[in-house]
């Protein structure tokens, strides 16, 4: 939600940090509720490096995290948040099973152009299902990384994570994210000055 303020008002991202560090779940998200954050903030592969640069920096540094994100092997991770169908999938666990959907629609490699409808709030609209899970395939990606080198990242910034997660993304083979060196410019613009914050 820093970050999504940071979008919509241009204030320095350690700025932002600090702020929602002192709000509740609610009062942040209502703080980050800026119409100039939503083109990027909608954008999937945005969310995808913005989601694996902070899970990196989340999981990297706390070893009983890392081991059960390691321990979910190479299943497809999803996000069930009902009310979420870019960072989740727009159903409960139950509902998600209950639909027979296909986890493998919900990956990285995903090339299903089906949409499915949900609502948030007083929103509602559709999403491709290989546009959705944006945090599913966050975690899967720093599966990998971990998976490989639980040392990847030898600094804790948010820059450095995204690096560590670009290298991942050359690694993997039709990952399926469209305009990454963009998102990950604006990102790296995003991240300026927050190196001494974190």
């Amino acid at each position: 939600m820093a970050v999504k303020e940071r979008i919509g008002n241009g204030k320095p991202l350690g700025d932002c940090l600090a702020r929602h560090a002192k709000l509740s779940a609610k009062e942040s998200k209502q703080a980050a509720n800026l119409p100039g954050a939503y083109p990027l903030w909608a954008d999937h592969t945005f969310q995808v490096l913005l989601g694996a640069s902070a899970c990196l920096l989340k999981f990297s540094q706390d070893a009983p995290l890392r081991k059960a994100l390691l321990g979910t092997g190479h299943c497809v991770m999803v996000e069930c948040a009902p009310n979420d169908g870019a960072w989740g999938v727009a159903k409960n666990s139950k509902d998600f099973l209950d639909a027979a959907e296909k986890p493998e629609d919900y990956n990285l490699q995903s090339t299903e152009g089906s949409e499915f409808s949900f609502t948030a709030g007083s929103w509602s609209g559709s999403r491709q299902r290989r546009h959705a899970n944006a945090l599913g395939k966050a975690l899967m990606l720093v599966r990998k990384v971990l998976a490989r080198d639980a040392g990847a990242l030898k600094e804790a910034s948010l820059q450095a994570a995204l690096e560590v997660v670009l290298e991942e993304l050359r690694r993997t083979q039709d990952h399926g994210l469209e305009g990454v060196q963009e998102r990950a410019t604006d990102l790296r613009y995003l991240f300026e000055c927050t190196r001494s914050k974190l």
